[in-house]
């Protein structure tokens, strides 16, 4: 984040405020999920990490995602009420809502609560991995 500041102002070339530094973090925050370990940083800011999917790079080549594991990302599986086979996984709360047209709130409290539910006319239950 610092190095991204710090470019940024060499382009700017103009007064950087701290509103401006301000809104432009912001920006990045609902557009990238943000690294919290401080590995990305080089020791510069030990609390900020960087933004995941937003670098600042010379050529052309992908940069590797470090040490990357979001607290969200929980697998749902589809279960048979009755045989208890699992039948359909997904990566996230938000597949799941998206495959079944239900709100993500209402998806998530169909998981945590254990309801049985009929997806593709199969009566199951969606639970976490």
């Amino acid at each position: 984040m610092q190095d991204f500041f710090l470019e940024f102002e060499n382009w700017y070339s103009n007064t950087f405020t701290n509103v401006i530094k301000e809104k432009l973090k912001n920006y990045l925050d609902i557009q990238f999920i943000r690294l919290r370990t401080g590995d990305e940083s080089n020791g510069k800011d030990g609390r900020l990490g960087g933004w995941l999917g937003f670098s600042l790079k010379s050529n052309d080549q992908p940069e590797p995602i470090k040490h990357y594991k979001p607290k969200n990302a929980k697998q749902i599986l589809q279960v048979n009420s009755s045989t208890q086979e699992i039948i359909n996984t997904w990566s996230s709360v938000s597949e799941v809502s998206d495959y079944i047209k239900r709100s993500r709130s209402v998806t998530s409290s169909l998981i945590k609560r254990h309801e049985q539910i009929y997806i593709d006319n199969i009566l199951c239950i969606l639970q976490y991995q």
